[in-house]
């Protein structure tokens, strides 16, 4: 049976100007991972006496830079941020409430990301990326459902290939993993991407025993940490069984 010790959990935008507290959950979150749990990055060592956790934000929204990096820091917990690089500018004078205020997920939608800023820009980025608690992944560059519209080597070229390339020449970071946009996957577009990336995420609600199988699942982390929760045993062994069926169905 195998050590199904790896838990990668998925984030999206935290902060709310409607829910203020959502930052208090968040931080409370956290300390408790950080407190009991070794908190590693794609590639790092596996404890394999305890469940080893992987942090991922996806779409790279400025909370993230304004509210989320301080708490890493704070904590000395470091995660994976996922950056779709069409929506990313490289700095702006536009104030921190008016970015803010961008609910998620609409700040792909109406040029939002040119007018209101809601994503971190690359000056951001560069600085985080320059931490030691934050690692930068590519999630596409057009943020799109992969499986459906990847329909020639073009869009191959611009979505997998040209996101890592501006990331890393914006940065001057290495990118060594991607995480899909929506989940969305086939398994054809997997071998391409695997042959470019190390690492890549899906969500797929199950644990992982290494990092080097060639998708990793991740877990939607909202439950717990708005509910000031953790996995329970149940959801745990739920989690261990959907791995297996996951490897059956190669999905």
């Amino acid at each position: 049976m195998l050590n199904l010790n790896l838990l990668v959990l998925m984030y999206h935008k935290i902060f709310e100007p409607t829910s203020p507290d959502f930052i208090l959950k968040f931080e409370a979150h956290l300390r408790y991972l950080t407190q009991n749990f070794p908190i590693v990055l794609p590639g790092d060592k596996l404890d394999p006496s305890c469940l080893n956790i992987c942090l991922t934000f996806d779409d790279a929204y400025y909370d993230f830079y304004s509210h989320i990096y301080p708490l890493l820091q704070t904590y000395q917990a470091k995660t994976l941020l996922a950056v779709p690089t069409k929506y990313i500018l490289d700095t702006t004078e536009v104030s921190p409430e008016t970015r803010l205020s961008v609910p998620y997920p609409a700040g792909m939608t109406d040029n939002l990301h040119a007018s209101h800023v809601p994503f971190c820009t690359w000056e951001e980025l560069k600085t985080m990326a320059n931490s030691p608690n934050v690692a930068l992944a590519s999630h596409s560059h057009s943020h799109i459902h992969l499986a459906k519209k990847i329909s020639c080597p073009a869009d191959f070229e611009r979505e997998i290939i040209l996101s890592k390339h501006i990331i890393e020449h914006k940065t001057q970071a290495p990118v060594h993993s991607f995480i899909y946009p929506y989940g969305n996957f086939s398994r054809n577009l997997a071998k391409k991407i695997h042959q470019i990336y190390p690492h890549s995420f899906r969500i797929g609600s199950a644990l992982n025993h290494t990092w080097q199988n060639s998708l990793l699942y991740r877990i939607d982390a909202t439950p717990f940490w708005l509910n000031n929760r953790f996995l329970s045993t149940a959801e745990q062994h739920r989690y261990k069984k959907q791995y297996y069926w996951n490897r059956i169905r190669l999905k």
